[in-house]
């Protein structure tokens, strides 16, 4: 009799123990990939936004470098017809006036500074001209000392 009531209640001990676990795999069968795809689709806009992006970053730097290119061409033109022909105009009528005894030297000295400071500023706008050629043809990539043959 005692047998038979501790096989009961050990019956009930371990139904009380019980664990379980549900495991869910997908099947390729069936979700044909759905997960994979949309990855893709959204990896295919992102990269078409970020090349978008680009595209439009280089055509903004093009127009700014041509943009730049252009008002130094006009600055470079007003030197090379006007400004130094005036200044050295200006100098010789100078060194004239010195020689016939009408102005000081000083004048002339002073003249002479502001033709130089006159060059000097030209050459610095062939130098910013310059670094605007290059910054043009390094956006459009067209130097013709980058092509190889």
């Amino acid at each position: 009799r005692d047998v038979t009531k501790f096989n009961s209640s050990a019956v009930a001990d371990k139904s009380d123990e019980f664990l379980g676990l549900r495991i869910t795999i997908p099947l390729p069968l069936w979700n044909r990939n759905q997960g994979k795809l949309i990855e893709t689709n959204a990896a295919r806009s992102r990269t078409f936004g970020e090349l978008q992006a680009i595209e439009l970053k280089i055509s903004a730097e093009i127009e700014s470098a041509k943009a730049e290119v252009s008002r130094l061409s006009s600055i470079l033109n007003q030197y090379e017809q006007e400004t130094l022909k005036l200044a050295e105009e200006n100098t010789n009528i100078l060194k004239g006036g010195y020689s016939d005894g009408l102005i000081p030297i000083s004048s002339v000295i002073q003249g002479q500074q502001q033709l130089g400071s006159t060059r000097e500023d030209y050459a610095e706008a062939l130098k910013a001209f310059s670094r605007a050629v290059t910054a043009l043809e390094t956006s459009l990539a067209s130097n013709p000392l980058l092509e190889r043959s």
